[in-house]
């Protein structure tokens, strides 16, 4: 099960805000989506959510691998953290873990010459200039709670949301049934 977002370009400012709002909502095994999907009620084995941003907009995407039977459920569940989030955002807690979340993963991807290579053109490819990795932090470093919220409420808008599915449905209005989403 995929639900995706529309999100933001590459060139966003909002990005870094994204990026934390991602990891705290379904980015680690500590994630809101992990614990209450996975670990209380065991709707699923793998949930994750992730944002990619190309040129002109983002998909911002919570993903599941989880059985027919439990996709009601885990679909109302998802959703439910999804409006949590919108509503009530982050805690400093999550913001502060996040935060150190994201320079671990950039400090241990950075290891290897060519991950740095790709960093730096990346960067200059999609955004005419390129930003150290203390550069990053330091953008990172400065999201507050509620920048995180409010690209939770913009981004996060069930009106936009598009739905994929991979499994043994017969049409399209059985699983948006069966998700309870019709």
């Amino acid at each position: 099960l995929a639900l995706g977002f529309p999100s933001y370009g590459v060139a966003d400012k909002r990005n870094s805000a994204v990026s934390l709002l991602a990891t705290i909502l379904g980015g680690t095994m500590s994630s809101r989506l992990f614990i209450s999907v996975r670990e209380r009620k065991g709707l699923c084995y793998h949930v994750r959510a992730e944002n990619g941003a190309y040129d002109d907009v983002g998909a911002f995407m919570i993903r599941s691998g989880l059985d027919q039977a439990r996709l009601k459920e885990a679909v109302k569940t998802i959703l439910a953290e999804v409006e949590k989030m919108k509503k009530t955002g982050v805690t400093a807690r999550e913001l502060k873990e996040a935060k150190e979340n994201f320079r671990g993963r950039i400090l241990l991807k950075l290891e290897e010459s060519s991950a740095r290579a790709d960093w730096y053109a990346r960067q200059e490819l999609l955004l005419d200039r390129a930003l150290t990795p203390d550069e990053r932090m330091r953008e990172i470093d400065a999201v507050t709670q509620n920048e995180v919220q409010k690209v939770a409420q913009d981004i996060l808008n069930v009106q936009k949301m598009s739905v994929a599915a991979i499994g043994p449905f017969k049409d399209e209005k059985t699983f948006l049934k069966i998700a309870g989403l019709s």
